[in-house]
């Protein structure tokens, strides 16, 4: 009997353990790391810091690599510079950011023995510069080939090139618009990520950061100046110690045009005069014709350009052993240049021109006219221009 009743109580207590079994342990959470970014937006000391770096990094590079393109057309070529007051340096120039330098075709030894090989024009003094000037014949073949080749691509560029600057016009010319939407988006980005956080606090840096970007690739665009490019025109440049609204005027073709500078090329270098002309001996009189004086000190020849033409001196010969020096430096009326001497004779070989390449601030050169272009027909080929002369006009008409 007591055996009977106790078996059938062990499925009955069976089925009551399944029934109060644990249910199965839930999986453990696993933590997902917030990405970087999100970090970093809060975190403001990480934020500043890294804002701070990278307004620097940006604006140093750019600045540093930024050379003006005017400039930048001599790069490497043998020049002359011409400074306000009128002093002549010449050498193989190279251009940085902020500066030049003037290589010299050899060092220099001082009567104090000091070695020079070359002059560094820091940015006070190439803001004194008045002009910088490149004669095709102070050029080696290579230069020349170079020369050529900025010459075909500025006045007959490619589609690229012309969609290039297409687009640094239109950035130059919305720069404003462009960085007002860049402050836009920051702001709209600022709102959705951090509103009120750091980042809000240091919109200024960032702006500086764009500003910096959009300066870098714009570009100085006038439409005046535009239209020119590789077109004749007639330059107006300013001349030293002659007056001071004295100016000698220039033809050629515009290559290019900065903020701050203007580039004007010649595919032809024809002078108006070459000649040679023997320096006084010492404590003689100063030798002079059209266009230029010859003076000579006592440790130097002073050679002066006197005429409306650039004056350029190709080389000078010293007596004895014929020892031909090439020089090839250019003076603007006014302007002087000292050679200094041991005594002998020398015979320099000069030519006037009015054509050579030249780059030269725009507060001291300006693009007033026009040139020769046979591309433009005149509208009314039996009037006259404002400063001709009618009787000459009617002359060529006829």
């Amino acid at each position: 009997m007591h055996a009977a009743m106790t078996h059938p109580a062990i499925p009955i207590l069976a089925q009551a353990d399944a029934d109060v079994a644990p249910a199965s342990t839930p999986p453990p959470t696993v933590e997902v790391a917030p990405p970087f970014w999100q970090v970093l937006l809060d975190n403001g000391l990480a934020l500043t810091i890294l804002l701070i770096f990278v307004v620097a990094i940006v604006s140093v590079v750019v600045n540093q690599r930024r050379r003006d393109k005017c400039l930048n057309f001599f790069d490497g070529y043998r020049v002359a510079s011409v400074s306000l007051a009128g002093r002549v340096i010449w050498g193989d120039l190279v251009v940085f950011a902020k500066g030049l330098e003037l290589v010299f075709d050899r060092p220099h030894t001082t009567r104090l023995g000091v070695v020079k090989s070359s002059a560094m024009l820091y940015p006070p003094e190439v803001e004194g510069l008045l002009c910088i000037a490149r004669t095709v014949d102070g050029l080696t073949d290579a230069e020349r080939s170079r020369r050529q080749r900025q010459i075909d691509r500025t006045f007959s560029p490619n589609l690229f090139r012309r969609f290039l600057r297409f687009c640094r016009n239109t950035v130059a010319t919305l720069r404003d618009a462009f960085s007002k939407t860049f402050s836009l988006v920051l702001g709209a980005v600022t709102k959705q990520f951090q509103p009120g956080g750091v980042l809000a606090q240091q919109q200024g840096s960032v702006n500086t950061i764009g500003d910096t970007l959009l300066v870098a690739a714009g570009n100085a665009y006038e439409p005046i100046l535009e239209r020119h490019i590789g077109r004749p025109v007639v330059l107006q440049l300013a001349t030293p110690g002659i007056g001071e609204n004295a100016f000698v005027e220039l033809p050629g073709y515009l290559a290019d045009y900065s903020a701050a500078y203007v580039a004007l090329f010649n595919t032809a270098h024809d002078p108006v005069e070459e000649f040679t002309l023997d320096a006084p001996a010492p404590g003689g009189e100063p030798v002079a014709r059209d266009g230029v004086t010859l003076e000579r000190g006592d440790a130097a020849i002073v050679v002066n350009a006197t005429g409306p033409e650039l004056l350029v001196i190709k080389s000078a010969t010293l007596a004895g052993p014929g020892e031909t020096l090439e020089l090839n430096a250019t003076l603007v009326p006014g302007a002087s240049l000292e050679l200094r001497h041991a005594g002998r004779p020398v015979t320099l070989s000069l030519e006037r021109t009015r054509r050579v390449d030249l780059v030269a601030p725009r507060t001291k050169a300006t693009v007033y006219f026009g040139g020769d272009d046979p591309k433009v027909k005149p509208s009314r080929p039996t009037g006259v221009a404002p400063e001709q002369d009618i009787e000459v006009a009617s002359q060529q008409e006829a």
